[in-house]
C-alpha cells in the first residue's frame, strides 16, 4: 500500500527529525553596545552654580575675590562693571575653602534645567549643566521676579534711573570654542520685564510666533572671558551693593545682595591639533 523507503531515505528522515528536535544553541550574549554619544565639534558643556552667603556680610565674599584673578578681564569692561556694582574673576579648579563651605552648606539642588537656560532660587545653592553650541544663545536667570525693580545705571559717565515691572534679571551667554581646547565666553547682562507679548519672528524659511517679555540689554556691559577646561568664572556684586549688582544678586526685599554665580567649563572638544575626532571626557566637578 505504501512505498517502502530505501535505507538511505529513512536515514535522512531520521537525521532531519533529530535536527528538528535538537535545542538551538545561542552564542553567549555580551550585551548590546550602543554607539557612544558624541558631542558636535562645536559643543561645550558649562556647569552653573549659585551660592548664597549671608546678605551684606563681607568676609565670605572677600575670601572668594581674594582668590579670584580679576585681571583676566580687559581693563575697560572691568571698569564699566565696577561702575554698576558688578565684578568678575577667574578661579582655578581648586575652590577656596570659604567657597567650599558655602557650597557644602547649601540646600538641595533644583531639578535639571533646559538646554538653553538655567535658573536659580534665591534661597539655595544650585548646580545645573548648560550645553551650548558655538554662537548659540543660552541664558542664566539670576534670581526671582521683582514686582517692581528700580535700577540705577551708569553709562558713559551719566547716571540713569529706570523702573521695571515684573522684572527678571538674566545673563545671556554665547560660547566660541578655540582651537587650543579653551573656550571664549561672551556674557551680556539683561533685564526682562513686563507682560509677555506675542512676537512674529522670521528665519529658516518660515515665521514663528514667540511669547516673551520686553528686554533691556546692557550692551555696554558685555564682557568676555576665556576658560580652560576645569576653570571657573565667578560673577557677583560689589559690597555694599549698588546699581545693577544690587538688583542682579539680591532677592526681592533684601537690602543687600547675597549671591554669587559660578560658571565652570566642564566639557569641550579636544585640541584640534590632536585627535580632533575624539571627545573630551567630562571632568570631575568641584561642585559635587
Amino acid at each position: 500500500m505504501f512505498a517502502r523507503l530505501r535505507p538511505t531515505s529513512a536515514a535522512a528522515l531520521l537525521a532531519c527529525a533529530a535536527i528538528g528536535c535538537a535545542p538551538l544553541r545561542h552564542a553567549p550574549s555580551e550585551g548590546v553596545q550602543l554607539p557612544r554619544h558624541r558631542l558636535a565639534s562645536d559643543s561645550i558643556v558649562l556647569e552653573v552654580a549659585f551660592v548664597r552667603f549671608p546678605a551684606g556680610q563681607l568676609d565670605p565674599a572677600d575670601a572668594v575675590w581674594l582668590a579670584a584673578d580679576e585681571q583676566q578681564l580687559a581693563v575697560e569692561p572691568r571698569r564699566r562693571l565696577a561702575d554698576n556694582g558688578l565684578r568678575c574673576g577667574l578661579l582655578g579648579s581648586q575652590l577656596p575653602p570659604e567657597l567650599r563651605e558655602l557650597l557644602d552648606a547649601a540646600a538641595s539642588p533644583l531639578g535639571p534645567g533646559t538646554d538653553v537656560g538655567i535658573s536659580a532660587d534665591a534661597a539655595t545653592a544650585t548646580q545645573q549643566r548648560l550645553p551650548l553650541r558655538a554662537g548659540n544663545l543660552g541664558r542664566i536667570v539670576l534670581g526671582s521676579t521683582h514686582d517692581l525693580l528700580h535700577v540705577l545705571t551708569q553709562e558713559d559717565g551719566e547716571l540713569r534711573g529706570e523702573t521695571y515691572r515684573e522684572a527678571r534679571c538674566e545673563l545671556a551667554v554665547r560660547s566660541y570654542p578655540q582651537g587650543d581646547g579653551r573656550v571664549r565666553l561672551e556674557f551680556t547682562p539683561e533685564i526682562h520685564h513686563g507682560q509677555p507679548r506675542q512676537r512674529y519672528l522670521g528665519g529658516q524659511g518660515g515665521i514663528r510666533v514667540e511669547s516673551r517679555q520686553d528686554q533691556r540689554v546692557f550692551d555696554a556691559l558685555r564682557f568676555e572671558a576665556t576658560l580652560s577646561p576645569g576653570q571657573i568664572l565667578v560673577f557677583g556684586p560689589t559690597l555694599p551693593g549698588k546699581g545693577l549688582g544690587g538688583c542682579f544678586f539680591a532677592s526681592p526685599g533684601d537690602e543687600q545682595p547675597g549671591r554669587l554665580l559660578l560658571v565652570r567649563l566642564a566639557q569641550t572638544q579636544l585640541d584640534d591639533l590632536f585627535a580632533p575626532e575624539q571627545v573630551a571626557a567630562p571632568l570631575a566637578t568641584p561642585f559635587d
